[in-house]
C-alpha cells in the first residue's frame, strides 16, 4: 500500500509541474514599494533662471512590471494624496500629472500646468546606472499654459529630483 501511495504522490507532483504556468521573474529594474522623493527647490529654475522654490519631500509607493528591457508600466501613489500612471521609456521612468490650478496670477485667477517627473537609475556619483533601483535621479518640471496671467510665454519650473528606496 505504501508503494502505491508514493507512486500516486509522484504522479500528482509531475502532473502539477507540467500544467503549472511558469513563474514570472522580474527583469531586475522594476520599481516596487516605497521611495522617498525630493524635488530640490533650492536648485530650481523658473524659465531658465535660478529661483528658490519650495522643496517638496514625499513618499511614493510604486507598483510596476516590465515586459522587456524597454517597456515597463505601472502606477505610483504619493502620500500627498495623488496617484498617476508610471512608465519606462528608453532608459528612464516618467510620471505625468495635470494640475488644474497650478499657477496663481496677480489678479487672483489660476491657470493649469502639466507636471512631469523623469528619472533614471544612478550610481553614487550621479552617473547613469539603469539597474540601480535604490537611487534614481532626474527632474521635476511643470509647464504652465502660454498666455496665462497675461504672459505670452508659459511659466516653466524645473527642479532636480532624487528618488531613494526606503
Amino acid at each position: 500500500m505504501r508503494a502505491v501511495e508514493l507512486i500516486v504522490g509522484a504522479a500528482v507532483l509531475i502532473a502539477g509541474a507540467i500544467t503549472a504556468p511558469p513563474a514570472q521573474a522580474g527583469l531586475g529594474f522594476e520599481l516596487n514599494g516605497p521611495y522617498r522623493v525630493v524635488s530640490n527647490g533650492g536648485m530650481a529654475k523658473t524659465n531658465e533662471v535660478f529661483m528658490d522654490e519650495r522643496t517638496v519631500v514625499s513618499v511614493w509607493t510604486f507598483s510596476s512590471s516590465c515586459t522587456n528591457a524597454h517597456e515597463c508600466t505601472g502606477q505610483v501613489s504619493s502620500d500627498a494624496g495623488w496617484s498617476a500612471p508610471l512608465e519606462f521609456r528608453t532608459s528612464r521612468w516618467i510620471v505625468d500629472r495635470f494640475h488644474p490650478d497650478w499657477q496663481t496670477c496677480p489678479d487672483g485667477t489660476t491657470s493649469s500646468g502639466k507636471q512631469r517627473y523623469q528619472f533614471q537609475g544612478s550610481d553614487a556619483n550621479g552617473q547613469w546606472d539603469k539597474l540601480n533601483i535604490d537611487r534614481l535621479v532626474g527632474y521635476d518640471r511643470t509647464i504652465g499654459v502660454s498666455g496665462a496671467c497675461g504672459r505670452n510665454q508659459p511659466t516653466v519650473v524645473q527642479m532636480p529630483l532624487t528618488v531613494q528606496r526606503l
